[in-house]
């Protein structure tokens, strides 16, 4: 009983952490800050970057450049927004960008965005990653059993194995594509990138979100809600169009039999989904996948959900064709 009281302290003590950090991104947003030099950027880990309120990646809230000029197209940055099982979806909206050839410079997933773009930006293959999440085996995928042991969180070891068949040795500073997913530091209370390191450990570490899976060493997990700092992150590297993709919807995210037990979960995917919506205004475009007949934990469906990503994307590419003429 006392562990299971200690558990609902951490995630109680953790949920008001991200509820206060939504309140403080929205009131951000509202306001006219006066301008600060960028900080310079910390080492941690294996150099990754910290990023807090005065550093220019985090600090730049105006909408993207759309494009240049009329006669050349501009490089995409491409986010691919978080939402567990729906994020497979995510691999149909690249197979329709890449059958485009809308040009891609750079990627940034938050959760389990992270795995798909991950993926591509391994080696900037659209049909590969469709080919690995199809590989995907029951073994490799969370079950519907361990969300409903939620609470007391899992290592996110057991998705390990899955994460090294598809990097294998792959270091983030060699993909074809510049890639990146947002970790916050609990002990800093910083949103931190690795820029170096094995993909599938650092892509591991942006997994680690509770109430799922535990912080990764104790201090790192994925941050959700860093739909700013990614913006920042992809103008930095060059991109003129900043394009999120969508999974989530309106509807209820996770099954009605886990709301009872797991409400701290509803409670932070309801924040979640709201954080993305109020983040369209720093997008060129905004990519919404239609996943209204599935929930986060739906990862036994990932073909149907891997299709309704490609009717998303051939949408996606039929607008941006005729707005920048690709």
């Amino acid at each position: 009983m006392h562990g299971k009281n200690k558990q609902s302290q951490w995630m109680s003590i953790f949920l008001c952490l991200f509820l206060f950090g939504c309140a403080q991104l929205e009131t951000q947003n509202r306001s006219t800050r006066k301008s600060q030099p960028p900080s310079k950027d910390a080492t941690f880990d294996d150099h990754a970057t910290e990023v807090n309120q005065n550093d220019e990646e985090s600090n730049d809230l105006q909408p993207a450049p759309t494009r240049p000029s009329d006669l050349e197209a501009p490089k995409v940055g491409l986010i691919l927004g978080p939402g567990m099982a729906l994020a497979l979806s995510h691999a149909g909206v690249l197979r329709e960008f890449d059958k485009a050839k809308i040009p891609v410079s750079g990627v940034v997933g938050l959760g389990w965005g992270a795995v798909v773009g991950g993926l591509y930006a391994k080696k900037g293959l659209a049909n590969e990653v469709q080919w690995r999440i199809y590989k995907l085996k029951k073994e490799d995928l969370p079950e519907r059993g361990f969300f409903s042991s939620a609470l007391n969180g899992k290592s996110v070891d057991s998705v390990r194995g899955f994460l090294k068949d598809g990097f294998a040795k792959t270091m983030i500073q060699q993909s074809e594509i510049p890639f990146g997913c947002p970790m916050i530091s609990l002990r800093r209370g910083l949103t931190v990138w690795s820029h170096s390191g094995a993909m599938a450990d650092i892509i591991a570490r942006c997994l680690a979100f509770p109430p799922y899976f535990k912080p990764v060493n104790g201090d790192l997990v994925g941050d959700l809600f860093a739909l700013k700092e990614s913006v920042a992150f992809l103008k930095k590297r060059g991109a003129q169009l900043i394009v999120f993709v969508n999974v989530l919807h309106k509807g209820e995210l996770l099954p009605k039999e886990y709301l009872k037990d797991q409400y701290m979960s509803a409670i932070l995917w309801a924040e979640i989904r709201k954080t993305v919506q109020n983040s369209y205004g720093m997008m060129s475009e905004v990519v919404q996948v239609d996943t209204t007949a599935y929930q986060l934990t739906d990862f036994e469906k990932k073909q149907a959900l891997v299709m309704k990503g490609e009717s998303a994307g051939a949408e996606a590419v039929k607008r941006l064709r005729e707005k920048y003429r690709f």
